[in-house]
């Protein structure tokens, strides 16, 4: 609804972006890749040359998991076995970006046993502004949520937006479900200390 704020601040990130001269701009959060990717030239759409700079930066800017699927083929093998993990497939990552299975290859490559979870791709109750607007109703979206995950036996859960992140691991404690972890902490982790 705040279209011009929004546009100044899509301008104002644009040119930061462009400023960094790389090939690549990874992102750990999804929800901001979406809105470089898919928001931002929308939103300038009425402006040519901002809406060309806006889908420059967009062809640039990529989450991590496909990143290293794509640019790191030779990745080195599990060191040893490592926990099992379930995976929350985040609103943003499945819905808008298409990104799933990447997380789960990336996973098993570096040695975690993936432990899918159902119902795969329902919201957990964080969803932007959401979970501050309607805090009951995101507290119980988020309790079931870590109850299904509770059912895996999985000891952590593979979380790729930060958002999403933080109201999983905010909140009353689900018996039994897995700590929730940003998946660049759990390939981290894999490459031992």
């Amino acid at each position: 609804g705040y279209l011009a704020p929004a546009s100044q601040m899509a301008r104002q990130t644009i040119r930061g972006l462009e400023a960094l001269e790389v090939d690549w701009i990874v992102s750990t959060s999804t929800s901001c890749l979406a809105a470089v990717q898919h928001d931002y030239p929308r939103l300038l759409r009425a402006e040519p040359a901002w809406a060309a700079r806006a889908a420059a930066v967009a062809a640039k800017v990529i989450d991590l998991a496909r990143f290293i699927d794509r640019h790191a083929p030779n990745r080195p093998g599990a060191r040893d076995a490592l926990e099992a993990v379930t995976i929350h497939d985040t609103c943003q990552s499945k819905h808008a970006l298409g990104i799933g299975l990447e997380i789960r290859r990336l996973l098993q490559a570096v040695g975690y046993a993936v432990v899918e979870a159902p119902p795969s791709g329902e919201c957990c109750g964080f969803g932007g502004s959401f979970s501050f607007d309607h805090p009951e109703v995101a507290q119980r979206m988020r309790r079931r949520k870590l109850a299904a995950f509770a059912e895996t036996g999985a000891e952590v859960v593979c979380v790729d937006n930060p958002g999403c992140l933080l109201h999983l691991r905010c909140g009353p404690r689900v018996p039994g479900a897995p700590q929730p972890m940003h998946l660049a902490e759990l390939l981290a982790r894999s490459t031992g200390p």
